[in-house]
């Protein structure tokens, strides 16, 4: 455990996570300040995840015109798919992405 305060940018208990947040984060619990969301292309706890589905290299298809996909990227856990016909996504990529994490 480090007393030295963080360099701007990073937070935890010896500073070894960077923030992600659109704005400021917490010094020590990394929680996104003044209700700001996730950089685009991160989310989760303190904005931890990468979002594979962000990289450039990243094509998403569906069994249904998508023609506005937000929801998938948005970064928002209380925004979901609103259309019933929807049965199926797909997201290629043209490089090798490691998937450690899936929310469904």
């Amino acid at each position: 455990y480090s007393s030295a305060p963080c360099q701007a940018g990073w937070f935890g208990t010896r500073c070894q996570f960077q923030c992600h947040c659109a704005s400021s984060c917490d010094v020590t619990t990394g929680q996104c300040q003044g209700g700001s969301k996730c950089q685009h292309g991160w989310f989760g706890v303190a904005c931890q995840y990468q979002d594979s589905t962000s990289i450039n290299s990243a094509t998403i298809t569906a069994n249904v015109d998508l023609s506005s996909p937000n929801w998938i990227t948005d970064r928002d856990d209380s925004t979901c798919n609103g259309d019933v016909n929807l049965k199926s996504i797909v997201v290629t990529w043209t490089d090798t992405i490691p998937i450690t994490w899936l929310r469904f």
